[in-house]
């Protein structure tokens, strides 16, 4: 993995920084590498990145199946938190892990703006 851009991780840190209960924000490669995130642990970078890419996978499988174009975005809700899962163009995917409750509205406005930013600063 080449080490992530200092631009790149303050992106990240700001969608974190501006959502509280956004817990953890780790950008990846639709193949799941890890492209940079905010603080976790390498164990934990790893796990979301890697669940990441298979729910990426099997969301993309179904709206084929369906006809409904392509993934937009992905919210797997749970009963103490959820995770949201957002294309970076066609090459990347955010991951935020949040616990508890949100601003949906809200946090899926940041993440526009921050996605736009990102595209231009991930490798392609």
């Amino acid at each position: 993995m080449t080490a992530p851009t200092e631009d790149l991780i303050t992106a990240l840190r700001a969608v974190q920084a501006a959502s509280p209960g956004v817990s953890a924000v780790v950008l990846s490669s639709v193949e799941g590498r890890i492209l940079g995130s905010t603080a976790l642990t390498g164990l934990e970078k790893l796990r979301i990145s890697a669940v990441s890419a298979a729910s990426l996978a099997i969301a993309r499988k179904g709206m084929r199946e369906l006809q409904l174009g392509d993934v937009r975005r992905v919210h797997i809700k749970g009963d103490s938190g959820s995770i949201l899962l957002v294309g970076v163009g066609q090459t990347a995917l955010l991951t935020l892990v949040i616990a508890g409750e949100v601003d949906m509205d809200r946090l899926l406005w940041d993440i526009r703006k921050t996605t736009e930013r990102l595209e231009a600063l991930v490798p392609h």
